[in-house]
């Protein structure tokens, strides 16, 4: 009995020192591209951020508007509380946090990934099982009944001298992983679709307000213009053009609503509310906007960005995988015995029942599956393979985003100066043009052409304000933000 011990401790000696490969650990990525986020976003940054000094380049901002300090070195690592300030906006994030289905599902996906990481660890110990017999038989009619039990507990442990168990357990520790991540990135998504609808709703409100405003003044243009007509001042296609003009905005006042309320309902359905119900909100007179950026460097992406390291998380499941695969050319261990009561011993039936004990050590080396164990290895490295291709992939699209979301921010405040001065020459024109048009010295197609394009412009510098506020959002959302 002894030497068959020995024999396999020599044995199991000389394939572990041949299979310590399998037991090496995943080596996370610490190199990214310094051109990552492009080439010439940190000048474009910089421009802004000098720029930001300068109120009438940010006219957007509110009051008490948030100034990152010096410290900061990358706007993801801002709390969203403090990144968005606004008292109601936080309101609807946290409901949405607490409520959303999607969140919610992903919760349960990380307990059931849990889950699998203590069964794989559990696997370590040896397992038990109790299983009671009993028999009755008799020979001939007539004759006595022989009553036979047994009352065994078996246990049976395997010693993963090959890391076989090692690395599932590594496995499912990296699906743990991934699921906490995707749930990190389904947070991070529903703060920046919650931040983006409230904006949007409150961009309508406001232009709807403007649209209102334009209504009345086109309706008094037209009572104007009818008045004209009778007294022989005006034209029946000015009166024509001028109701054709009204009617426009009529047309806008309804095209906003609707846009209004979808957005209101989109909104609610993040909350896991029903339609029509009251969202409080602010305007845009109450909101805080950063005026400084900073994007960091392209390395903090690994630690950032929820889908980069779910991305990592999977190659580094698939490496284990790999490893798990190799383990399957090497033997199987197993201890195991079993221990109990029966009142059976050899041939004889005995009254007591007597103890009886057995133990038994089994190895197992396969040795004609290595075709079937040849090809599952080569999936895993394919497998493998493929993990790390979506990894790039995933670097370098989170570098995209990064660029894509300046880019959008960048012009956006570009332009916010110039449909501001935009708005304010359109809006003396139209009372220039009015007060001339009072006197006779203009005519009533330049009035409503200078009334369309100062309402025109008003549209379109809302626009920019949430073109501004979405960009913010989405380059805060792109870094990694909201974790």
């Amino acid at each position: 009995m002894k030497r068959i011990y020995y024999m396999i401790l020599l044995i199991a000696g000389a394939f572990s020192i041949a299979s310590c490969g399998i037991y090496n650990r995943y080596k996370p990525k610490e190199e990214v591209r310094e051109d990552l986020y492009g080439k010439n976003i940190q000048s474009q940054m910089n421009l802004l951020n000098a720029a930001s000094k300068d109120s009438s380049l940010l006219n957007l901002k509110g009051k008490g508007n948030v100034v990152f300090g010096d410290s900061i070195t990358n706007m993801a690592d801002i709390e969203w509380k403090e990144f968005f300030t606004d008292p109601k906006l936080q309101i609807l994030i946290e409901r949405a946090l607490a409520h959303n289905a999607d969140l919610r599902k992903a919760k349960l996906q990380v307990e059931a990934a849990e889950a699998m990481v203590k069964s794989a660890r559990l696997s370590y110990l040896p397992s038990f099982a109790l299983s009671p017999q009993g028999t009755l038989s008799y020979a001939d009619v007539g004759s006595a009944t022989v009553k036979t039990y047994n009352l065994p507990l078996a246990a049976s442990w395997e010693i993963d001298i090959f890391g076989k168990l090692t690395n599932e357990k590594r496995s499912a520790v990296m699906a743990l992983e991934q699921t906490r991540e995707y749930a990190q990135a389904v947070r991070c998504r529903i703060i920046s679709s919650v931040a983006n609808l409230y904006y949007t709703i409150i961009t309508l409100d406001e232009q709807l307000d403007i649209s209102l405003k334009t209504l009345a003044n086109s309706h008094r243009s037209l009572h104007l213009t009818k008045e004209l007509k009778e007294a022989g001042l005006a034209t029946e296609v000015a009166v024509a053009q001028t109701e054709a003009a009204w009617r426009s905005v009529q047309a806008s006042v309804s095209n906003l609503n609707i846009q209004r309320k979808k957005s209101i309902n989109a909104l609610l359905l993040l909350l896991m509310e029903v339609p029509d119900t009251e969202i409080e909100r602010s305007s845009w007179a109450d909101q805080s906007l950063p005026d400084k950026l900073e994007v960091g460097i392209p390395i903090q992406l690994l630690a950032n960005r929820p889908d980069v390291r779910m991305a990592e998380a999977a190659l580094a499941k698939a490496f284990y995988q790999t490893n798990q695969a190799r383990a399957s050319f090497y033997p199987s261990i197993v201890l195991s015995g079993s221990a109990g009561w029966t009142n059976l011993v050899g041939d004889v039936i005995v009254n007591p029942a007597e103890f009886v004990a057995n133990a038994v050590a089994s190895l197992t080396q396969p040795l004609f599956a290595r075709g079937k164990l040849t090809a599952q290895l080569r999936a895993a490295k394919a497998a493998q393979e493929q993990a790390a291709i979506d990894f790039e992939y995933s670097l370098l699209n989170a570098g995209k985003e990064v660029n894509d979301a300046f880019e959008g921010y960048f012009n956006a405040v570009v332009n916010l100066s110039v449909f501001a001065e935009q708005t304010k020459l359109l809006a003396k024109a139209v009372e220039d043009t009015q007060h001339m048009m009072d006197y006779g010295h203009l005519t009533y197609l330049e009035v409503l052409t200078a009334q369309q394009s100062y309402y025109a412009a008003q549209l379109s510098e809302s626009a920019n304000k949430l073109a501004v506020a979405q960009g913010i959002i989405t380059l805060y959302s792109a870094l990694g933000g909201g974790r």
